[in-house]
């Protein structure tokens, strides 16, 4: 069994990671 802690980071890493992407295609392009 997983320890909960790399579940939580993983699902912390996974969020930044996609609103990083949301915030990079929501950007206008100059």
């Amino acid at each position: 069994m997983l320890r909960p802690n790399w579940a939580k980071a993983c699902y912390r890493q996974a969020a930044a990671h996609m609103l990083l992407k949301v915030n990079y295609s929501l950007r206008p392009t100059i």
